[in-house]
């Protein structure tokens, strides 16, 4: 598949996440997680242009054309690629696009430099960093997305955040980038990407820069 996609320049490749067995299961922090087929990890982890995986063909998701999409952003080179990939497609099928956040450690948006006290209280520590990640973010968008996305901002492990965003959404589609690897390193996907595809049932497109 990924030889063949590399020798027709395909844009796009689309693969299911599991093969004639069915789904599998595991049990991961107390929660069912879904175990991507050997072919769609495989496709994923080694073809250089975007890949989308179909959700679990027992789960009923939102329509993608005119529905609304989530784009994963952390501001890396990977996220912005994912970002204005997740634009040019949404315009195309004439869907909403919301960038979300997420943030994974309030204490790090901390300005060393502020005179505040020491120890803040966590909810205004919360709302501290929704502020300045939330103007980060908006400022994101409006640069590189050229204000056609909403925002939308969360605090925790990113993997859960995204897939628990997306089924709050109704969305029909989630928009993730992927580190542009070589070599041994190649045979892993980012790892909020990765396990989102194993806690989301919303399809997915993963595209990585080089």
């Amino acid at each position: 598949i990924v030889e063949y996609a590399e020798r027709c320049q395909a844009s796009l490749v689309c693969v299911g996440p599991h093969g004639r067995r069915g789904p599998r299961k595991v049990q991961s922090r107390d929660l069912t997680e879904w175990i991507l087929g050997s072919t769609a990890d495989r496709v994923l982890r080694h073809a250089a242009c975007p890949v989308l995986v179909a959700s679990r063909h027992d789960e009923r998701t939102a329509p993608v054309l005119g529905g609304t999409w989530l784009v994963a952003i952390d501001f890396s080179a990977q996220s912005t690629h994912a970002a204005k990939l997740a634009l040019e497609l949404a315009r195309a099928c004439e869907s909403k696009l919301v960038a979300l956040h997420v943030i994974t450690d309030p204490f790090a948006q901390l300005d060393p430099t502020d005179e505040q006290e020491p120890f803040p209280p966590v909810a205004g520590l919360r709302q501290t960093a929704l502020r300045q990640k939330g103007a980060e973010l908006e400022a994101f968008v409006a640069r590189e997305l050229g204000g056609f996305a909403g925002t939308r901002l969360e605090i925790g492990e990113p993997s859960f955040a995204i897939a628990a965003a997306a089924s709050e959404l109704n969305a029909g589609l989630i928009v993730m980038g992927t580190h542009g690897r070589t070599g041994l390193s190649r045979l892993f996907l980012g790892s909020v990407a990765e396990r989102t595809l194993r806690r989301s049932a919303v399809p997915a497109v993963c595209s990585r820069s080089s």
